[in-house]
């Protein structure tokens, strides 16, 4: 329950798929150390490289215990992924962004180009193990496209027209 509610509010706090959000300030910085944004940055290669190899019991290690116990086994997390999420099982590039905070979860920002070209907003929630590591906890995935000509900074004018 958890895990979905992660979701849900990254979904929420993002204002994918709703065509009135406003942007009125940009998103929090986590104070994470550089020491853990390099742990994002890995956990996220690591599992794109996983999946990339049709690794699904590797992949599957990247993901916390609440996710790992929703889908249950290293095959229906796959599946999952393939079904939702199939931009990041061979993207041709990834690119890190800024770390931003999600009701106290570290949220690391990517935009990843599919095969096809396209480009994806993904962003990646963690949750800090018992062990000090970290582990993705969700992820949101969204048509850069579709990002975009949702989005209305507070001037009104939409943000795709200021970047042309």
């Amino acid at each position: 329950m958890r895990t979905v509610l992660m979701l849900a509010i990254l979904t929420l706090s993002v204002g994918f798929g709703s065509p009135g959000f406003t942007q009125t300030a940009p998103a929090p910085q986590v104070q994470a150390s550089e020491a853990d944004r390099a742990q994002f940055r890995r956990a996220i290669d690591g599992q794109i490289a996983a999946l990339r190899a049709g690794d699904a019991a590797r992949a599957f290690s990247f993901a916390s215990p609440g996710i790992q116990a929703r889908f249950g086994d290293p095959a229906t997390f796959l599946s999952m992924v393939e079904g939702g999420y199939a931009a990041l099982i061979d993207p041709q590039s990834v690119a890190f962004g800024a770390v931003t905070d999600t009701l106290g979860y570290p949220t690391q920002i990517a935009t990843v180009v599919d095969r096809q070209g396209r480009a994806w907003t993904a962003l990646y929630a963690f949750e800090r193990q018992p062990d000090g590591s970290w582990r993705i906890s969700g992820c949101v995935l969204k048509r850069l496209d579709q990002v975009s000509s949702s989005i209305v900074p507070p001037s009104g004018r939409r943000l795709a027209e200021k970047m042309l």
